[in-house]
């Protein structure tokens, strides 16, 4: 008994000295290191948001960038109620305009986490010495809620120019710090500003004008489709958004004028394309191309927007993406009908026939109960009908000067398709496919109307019966 009687003291004491080590030095010594990290902080740990940043470098106007909240329909609707915080950073000095706001959260990020390497001196009785009296650069920002001006100056470097000599507003202490702090907070107002070219959405614009070269026309959305007028002739709806992009998506690299005045200079008087977007609100925004630009291996042209007369450059290639023609925008869609609308295929090559019923989401021979291993080459027929585009010209018609061209009418694959709607039979004609292209012409119509197209998916074209249960 006795020697359990000291088994169980002994294990208490290890407990307690277990307990008495954890807590002073494993807990105490995390709690002191975390505080050493906080006041190491140049600015201490803030919750509050910065909300304006004033950065100013020795003999330069002010960059000042100012946040604010948007308020959206929905967010005034469900005001109260947590949710994401939207916001937007806007410039205010030395222009107004748009900010950049990956590019100032990342100033904002910066100064949060800015911590000091070691206190040089304990007052400001030498700033001269460390160039703190008239610094380099300084940046300034205020919290949310506050009027206080919080901030910290650059003074010179050291001399292995691996650490900064910095003050912070407020604190009568000179610190040194990673020379990279500098670099990674002193940012021009190209960094911070929005770069991009347009900020309308595509929901917004209901016309699109092009003027470039030889070319001109004029896209009109009525309720979800585009149109070009004045023929009403169809334009694809996914071509239209995505041309839309490219120029919303865009960006400028330079900014050669904030307030364009010497528009001939750059070419801009006598442009190489307009392109003009009328918006639901019946404004209008016009992207004007001026003059071609060569430097080195880069090529970029000079543009100019209604939006703020700015002149500015912009990469060659996005332009290279704007000058299209009525034929790349129009819908060639050649067929109305999904996959999903298909209940039978039959499918004939060199006197072969194979007819196959869908059942469920598979498909079957017809007469053969034992499910298809390779089923899926089916559905790539099928769906490369049904997604078919015309490409390169338009729809040949019998009599036309290409139509001997064409070889419609010596066919080697022909397809038929049955839909589960009341529609009539769909038989199809399909030449072979050109090796080099593969493309191939197709006739819904016996040859009436014939369309030159990809053909990738004839190589899904089963040659003998076995292959399809393999």
């Amino acid at each position: 008994m006795k020697f359990f009687r000291k088994a169980i003291i002994l294990f208490a004491l290890l407990v307690i000295a277990g307990g008495a080590y954890w807590y002073f030095e494993i807990k105490k010594s995390g709690e002191k290191e975390e505080e050493e990290k906080i006041e190491a902080l140049l600015f201490g740990q803030v919750d509050r948001d910065i909300v304006k940043l004033t950065l100013q470098k020795e003999g330069m106007e002010p960059i000042v960038v100012e946040k604010h909240e948007i308020i959206t329909k929905e967010k005034a609707e469900e005001k109260g109620e947590a949710g994401e915080e939207e916001y937007e950073w806007k410039i205010t000095l030395p222009v107004k305009t748009g900010g950049d706001n990956t590019a100032v959260d990342a100033v904002v990020r910066t100064i949060k986490d800015s911590k000091r390497e070691e206190v040089i001196q304990e007052s400001l009785d030498k700033e001269n010495e460390y160039g703190l009296d008239n610094p380099s650069f300084f940046i300034k920002f205020y919290y949310e809620g506050e009027e206080t001006e919080n901030g910290i100056a650059f003074g010179i470097e050291s001399l292995d120019r691996k650490r900064i000599y910095v003050k912070v507003f407020g604190k009568d202490k000179i610190f040194s710090v990673p020379a990279g702090l500098k670099s990674s907070l002193n940012k021009s107002l190209f960094d911070l500003r929005d770069k991009s070219i347009a900020s309308f959405t595509n929901e917004e614009v209901v016309e699109v004008s092009l003027l470039a070269g030889n070319e001109a026309f004029i896209m009109e959305k009525d309720e979800e489709q585009w149109y070009f007028k004045p023929d009403r002739l169809k334009a694809s709806k996914v071509r239209v958004d995505m041309y839309t992009g490219n120029l919303r998506w865009g960006y400028f690299v330079a900014v050669e004028e904030e307030k364009g005045i010497n528009f001939a200079k750059y070419g801009l008087d006598n442009p190489r394309m307009i392109l003009r977007f009328k918006l639901t609100d019946g404004s209008y925004f016009m992207f004007v191309v001026g003059d071609y630009i060569k430097e080195n291996d880069a090529e970029f042209f000079y543009a100019t927007r209604t939006s703020d007369n700015m002149i500015f450059q912009v990469q060659a290639e996005l332009i290279s993406r704007l000058i299209t023609t009525r034929f790349e925008l129009k819908d060639r869609r050649i067929f109305n009908f999904s996959l999903n609308d298909v209940t039978a295929v039959k499918l004939e090559k060199d006197s072969k026939s194979f007819h196959f019923i869908k059942e469920g989401d598979d498909w079957k021979l017809k007469g053969v109960e034992e499910e298809l291993s390779r089923g899926y080459r089916i559905d790539n027929i099928v769906r490369g009908i049904a997604e078919a585009e015309y490409e390169a010209f338009d729809p040949v018609k019998r009599g036309d000067d290409r139509y001997n061209e064409t070889g419609i009418e010596n066919p080697v694959y022909f397809t038929a398709l049955n839909f589960q709607d009341e529609r009539a039979p769909l038989i199809i004609k399909m030449t072979e496919r050109d090796e080099e292209t593969s493309k191939i012409w197709l006739t819904p119509d016996n040859g009436e109307t014939v369309y030159y197209t990809s053909g990738y998916f004839i190589s899904n074209f089963p040659e003998t019966k076995e292959e399809l249960f393999e």
